[in-house]
């Protein structure tokens, strides 16, 4: 591994990519990571943290379509009307989230990570709003946090090459899925929270947000397109929806917040503290006043066994140690919360007592596939071994008993679909063919759940074949 960034109080900073990086899109789609308590699913995450509940994230339905008829500006709201409760989640949130997908059509490379961040928190606000309203999303892309930026390349590199090699994409397709303008974006600098030496939270307290979502001219490969709209395709851009910060501010009482985060010595917006800085409000909470350290271990396996022992002894506190800080110092920041919200858990007794993996790399990380496993529980000794497409688990003076693919597609049933019958077999094996995926910082290993995720995925692409697609889109015209 080379020498990773510092990253000036937020944590160790991150990896510089690897070889097989490829496209660095700016901040889209990320992977998801579990629950974590208090924060809820965060727009543009996919799956939430591990145990987390409450705070939805995402904006209100009725933000787009502007305020309660007859209510806009400075008006007073209609008679008889009550306000709404408090949002969850600003647009913001969902507005950056678009940004990263509309940024990750443009290819954004490694060498932009670090060049994009400003001398101040509201500065790096100004210069995303700047690049978006001149629609120059590669720029807008680099005011992203780096190591934020970097998980959504891996999934956007992921995401376009499967497609382009599944025949639904064009070749070098570029994958864009709408436009955002800031336009007269006010931030008040001297209301700013400052959390931590490298952490403010911005008040964003006029201006409009203009956003416009759909597909549009996505690169489908005219082969795809015949057969997924055999009467055209239909435009699925949506007409822009104008958001008055001022409405948004009159409806929550408050206004916008967005987090930018210090790295290296250079302020960057972050989607990541940002959802948690609206996740700790929403349950009361305040961002504690030190952070989790991150404890590494001395080897990749270790890491993945001790998150898992972490996860069997219901230890949140150990579980997010061993999270990968270039990819999660907002779980370490926010650690002491989350753990407080989690509770005392019920350790379940079992300890995975030794563990032997496969190593791979996957994009400059290093990837385990289990190979044998010996667990206790209940002063009983077991060991579960791989063979092939098949999981054999003994117990102390039992038989061996065999888990196979085939014995999950017996689960499954009848598909009722000749093509899914046939596909079947290929997911059962990719479900055997799980990867964990670690991250070096520092010369400690942590577990990334991004990154496995993003692993996750895809393999669930990577068992289907173009004349899958073809015969799906056959059976379903």
């Amino acid at each position: 591994m080379p020498p990773p960034y510092q990253g000036g109080g937020y944590g160790q900073g991150y990896p510089q990519q690897q070889p097989g990086y490829g496209q660095q899109p700016g901040y889209g789609q990320q992977p998801g990571y579990g629950q974590q308590p208090g924060y809820g699913q965060q727009p543009g995450y996919g799956q939430p943290y591990p145990g987390q509940q409450g705070y939805a994230g995402q904006p209100t339905a009725t933000l787009p379509g502007g305020p309660p008829p007859g209510w806009g500006g400075a008006q007073p709201p209609p008679p008889g009307y009550s306000a709404p409760p408090r949002r969850r989640g600003p647009i913001v949130i969902a507005i950056v989230a678009v940004l990263a997908l509309a940024g990750g059509a443009f290819g954004v490379v490694t060498w932009l990570s670090g060049r994009g961040g400003a001398d101040t928190p509201a500065a790096a606000v100004q210069l995303l709003a700047q690049d978006l309203n001149s629609q120059n999303l590669i720029d807008a892309a680099s005011r992203l946090h780096p190591g934020e930026a970097q998980l959504a390349a891996d999934a956007g590199d992921v995401l376009v090459d499967e497609l382009v090699r599944l025949n639904i994409l064009k070749p070098n397709a570029e994958l864009g899925l709408g436009t955002v303008e800031f336009k007269d974006l006010q931030i008040d600098e001297a209301a700013a929270e400052q959390v931590r030496d490298d952490l403010v939270i911005n008040k964003v307290t006029g201006g409009q947000i203009v956003s416009q979502q759909g597909f549009g001219d996505l690169p489908f490969t005219e082969e795809f397109a015949q057969r997924a709209f055999p009467n055209g395709m239909v435009p699925t851009t949506n007409a822009p929806t104008t958001v008055n910060v001022s409405d948004i501010i009159a409806q929550t009482g408050e206004p916008l917040r967005l987090a930018s985060v210090r790295v290296g010595g250079e302020w960057y917006v972050s989607l990541f503290y940002t959802a948690a800085d609206y996740g700790l409000r929403e349950s009361g909470a305040q961002w504690p006043a030190q952070p989790v350290p991150a404890v590494g271990t001395d080897s990749a396996q270790a890491a993945v066994q001790e998150t898992v022992q972490a996860i069997l002894d219901q230890d949140m506190r150990r579980l997010i140690e061993l999270m990968d800080p270039a990819e999660l110092q907002v779980m370490h920041d926010a650690g002491e919360v989350i753990i407080e919200s989690a509770g005392a858990g019920e350790p379940s007794g079992a300890k995975l007592l030794e563990l032997e993996t496969t190593e791979t790399t996957v994009r400059g990380h290093t990837a385990v596939q289990l190979k044998r496993a010996v667990i206790e529980a209940d002063g009983s000794r077991g060991t579960i071994e791989r063979d092939g497409d098949c999981l054999v688990a003994t117990e102390d003076g039992g038989a061996p008993q065999r888990l196979c693919s085939a014995d999950l597609l017996d689960s499954i049933g009848d598909a009722g679909d000749p093509t899914l019958e046939r596909l079947a077999p290929r997911i059962a094996q990719a479900l055997f063919d799980v990867q964990v995926v670690t991250n070096e910082v520092d010369g400690k290993h942590y577990f990334s759940p991004g990154q496995t995720m993003i692993s996750l995925f895809g393999s669930a692409l990577g068992v289907l074949e173009p004349q899958d697609i073809t015969a799906l889109l056959d059976s379903a015209n």
